[in-house]
């Protein structure tokens, strides 16, 4: 950071602030999530893209690796192919169990899954 011309004092509010919108949008996300409703926040999926894409090129080479990313600028690619680009970020999530079908499970049912080969039909 101090390489970079940021202190650390600096810095530690800037992560701080940033985080904390992380954190305050969890419950909305979770919402997103659970409903199926992606609303674009402030930049939808076409906006989203690009931002992605550059990140990729940045981080290529480097020690940390691409954190996934390409996975995901494909799967915001799949997204806007099939006329979603106007849907906000968290459309590019994959589909998740439902609450109420997981509560329906018993510790048994899902114990078994876990030990049950998938089939390939």
């Amino acid at each position: 950071m101090r390489s970079a011309g940021v202190g650390v004092a600096e810095f530690s509010r800037t992560a701080a602030d940033q985080l904390g919108h992380v954190v305050a949008g969890v419950p909305a996300t979770v919402t997103e999530l659970l409903s199926g409703d992606h609303p674009a926040g402030p930049a939808d999926l076409t906006e989203h893209l690009p931002v992605v894409r550059h990140i990729i090129d940045l981080r290529a080479g480097r020690r940390l690796g691409d954190g996934g990313l390409p996975a995901v600028a494909a799967r915001i690619e799949e997204l806007v192919a099939e006329g979603r680009g106007s849907e906000g970020l968290t459309a590019a999530a994959p589909p998740g169990p439902q609450p109420s079908s997981c509560s329906r499970r018993s510790s048994a049912e899902v114990t078994g899954s876990l030990h049950t080969k998938p089939s390939h039909t």
